[in-house]
């Protein structure tokens, strides 16, 4: 397990990168993706793959499997996508992101069905990113998914939500755009060391 977190240095810009290490591999899956957001699949793999040694794969998109929608509500459970993303996994991947139009929720403080941007498992192998609430302006919404996506990913490699800083990328955003925009690309020196631990 120890190799993961040094990917996860290196995956994190932390000066490792000279080292020689196994490669991980990251899968993307376009998962109810619609076309106009299609873009955004080539942006979140080119962000991984261009600052780290991981091997980045984009697997074919898929429809939204109907076993994760929730009537009430009409959107998706995303406890539910990330059960559906383990059993899809390819033995030959490491971690599995699903990034997605839809709308996505989860049971959150108190509340039975509260939206989100996305979720990962702590430590697990999948997360899902949705951009049903990060706007329309293509470079907006592609920083936000950049910023998701590596939230989602840090917490796959272990890490909880950090209440060191207000500005780690791995602040809790509670539901509020505005704090995924306020918080920065990077991790806190906490953060960090507990990538290294």
């Amino acid at each position: 397990m120890k190799k993961y977190f040094l990917f996860a240095l290196i995956f994190f810009g932390l000066g490792c990168s000279n080292h020689k290490f196994e490669t991980i591999t990251i899968a993307i899956l376009p998962l109810g993706l619609d076309e106009k957001h299609e873009y955004i699949i080539d942006e979140v793999k080119k962000s991984i793959s261009q600052k780290t040694e991981f091997k980045v794969v984009v697997l074919n998109p898929v429809d939204m499997p109907k076993s994760t929608y929730y009537e009430p509500r009409k959107r998706y459970r995303a406890e539910k996508i990330l059960k559906y993303l383990k059993g899809v996994k390819p033995d030959s991947v490491d971690y599995i992101v699903a990034i997605t139009s839809e709308d996505i929720s989860t049971a959150k403080n108190g509340k039975k069905d509260w939206g989100i941007f996305g979720l990962g498992y702590r430590p697990g192998v999948a997360s899902v990113v949705s951009l049903f609430r990060l706007g329309n302006n293509k470079k907006v919404l592609t920083r936000r998914v950049m910023k998701i996506t590596k939230h989602e990913l840090g917490h796959n490699f272990g890490l909880p939500h950090c209440k060191k800083s207000k500005t780690c990328v791995m602040s809790s955003a509670e539901g509020s755009i505005k704090t995924v925009d306020r918080v920065s690309n990077i991790f806190c020196k906490a953060c960090q060391s507990g990538l290294a631990n």
